[in-house]
């Protein structure tokens, strides 16, 4: 890259890097608000410049990281849209430093996309400060990187911005620069990022909501995928149309509303607000998106505990059944607390919303059995006998919160629990967590 030089001034590009260099220092030692401050006035210093401009979009990069590390999420994801405008300005073919901006400006929605869908940190980042803004010879070569459409990167951004649950105009901004055509599986990511954060908000409208548009593009997946050569772009009208229209009633929608109305009923109890009220209000928003199905109504009844749950019911109706057993019916009865736990993973085995329920149930189940294990042994039975096996499945379930690891605990603790449970519940938990 080539200075202006001034006598006894430095040069907006000398006055950049070494705002920029500031900026990395404070990034990397964790001083994120100095880091955001210092990169601003580094890509202010230089933005008018043409000739830099793959240098000032990489400064909007490390200011976006500076801004998502700090924790102002919505402004991060402002300038990181900021920076995809920006390196559409130039191609990525003209050197590799533009090369570079256009890698990392791609990079910085996929960071956000990845950390927004994560149940918890610590976080593994692909990249950190300074690497976007790092410069390159004139004379490097390019590396031919796979660079996905700017277009399609914005709606990734749309997609990171449901999953935190908040509203920084992203959404109506990413689809203001498409270009007339939507990426299919794109767009059904961005509704599953919706789902999870309506989950975890507690609005069960907003989940069947949307529960109702995947049960929709799930249908539409399917018949794409029987085409020999399935078309992954769809028109922005042809999707407004699909969305509206109303559901088919096919088996694979009646499965995608039922597997919604357990999560949302999962949610609840794990919040101890599973009651009356609660699944009235649930009966509404179901009949509001999918209309009145028998089996969700079955669902729900069972919900209520007010219906007796023989062998022969359905699967979801058996699940719900357990999901809803009150804590007073389970803390002192451990084959009534194997049965609930049980019960609570097998559906999230299948759940859409995995990811924000898990942390939640595996908390209550480790918590429930160790209580148990540790002051009401005497509830248990042979537990002598088991007491290593026991001992271990719990540190490794009290270390991972996986649902593997929970779902061993409850192998173990089967051993020492009279319950009437099939020993293939718990080789489906086994085979499949």
């Amino acid at each position: 890259m080539r200075r202006h030089h001034l006598t006894g001034t430095p040069s907006p590009l000398d006055r950049t890097l070494a705002l920029r260099d500031a900026g990395v220092y404070s990034g990397k030692s964790g001083h994120f608000d100095d880091a955001v401050r210092q990169f601003s006035k580094a890509h202010e210093a230089i933005r008018s410049d043409d000739t830099y401009k793959p240098l000032a979009a990489a400064l909007l990069v490390e200011k976006a990281l500076g801004l998502w590390r700090a924790g102002s999420k919505p402004d991060a994801m402002v300038i990181a849209g900021h920076a995809l405008d920006a390196v559409n300005e130039f191609p990525p073919s003209g050197s590799r430093q533009a090369e570079r901006s256009h890698q990392y400006a791609r990079g910085i929605v996929g960071l956000m996309f990845k950390e927004a869908g994560a149940s918890e940190e610590p976080f593994d980042p692909p990249f950190t400060f300074g690497g976007a803004s790092s410069l390159e010879s004139e004379s490097t070569a390019l590396m031919g990187v796979d660079l996905k459409s700017i277009a399609d990167n914005w709606r990734v951004l749309a997609a990171a911005e449901a999953a935190l649950g908040i509203d920084a105009g992203i959404d109506a901004l990413s689809m203001s620069r498409q270009d007339g055509t939507l990426h299919f599986n794109l767009e059904t990511g961005v509704r599953f990022a919706r789902y999870g954060a309506a989950l975890k908000s507690g609005d069960a409208y907003a989940v069947l909501k949307v529960a109702k548009e995947l049960a929709i593009l799930s249908v539409e997946a399917v018949q794409r995928n029987d085409d020999s050569q399935p078309e992954q772009r769809i028109n922005i009208q042809q999707m407004t149309r699909l969305l509206g229209q109303p559901l088919s009633g096919s088996d694979a929608e009646i499965t995608m509303g039922e597997n919604a109305v357990v999560d949302v009923i999962l949610a609840a109890a794990l919040a101890d607000m599973l009651d009356g009220h609660f699944l009235d209000d649930l009966r509404k928003s179901t009949a509001a998106s999918f209309g009145t199905i028998s089996s969700i109504e079955a669902i729900i009844k069972a919900a209520s505990g007010n219906y007796a749950i023989g062998p022969t019911a359905p699967r979801n109706v058996m699940l719900v059944g357990g999901i809803s057993l009150k804590e007073q019916r389970v803390s002192d009865d451990p084959g009534l607390r194997l049965y609930q736990d049980v019960t609570i993973l097998h559906h999230l085995l299948a759940s859409f919303g995995k990811d924000i329920l898990l942390p939640r149930a595996s908390t209550r189940i480790i918590d429930g059995w160790k209580k148990m294990w540790d002051h009401q042994r005497f509830r248990l039975t042979q537990s002598g006998l088991h007491e290593e096996a026991i001992t271990n499945a719990l540190e490794e379930a009290l270390k991972t919160h996986s649902l593997a690891a929970t779902g061993k605990l409850l192998t173990e603790m089967s051993a020492v629990t009279n319950h009437q449970l099939a020993e293939g519940w718990f080789t489906v938990l086994s085979t499949s967590a």
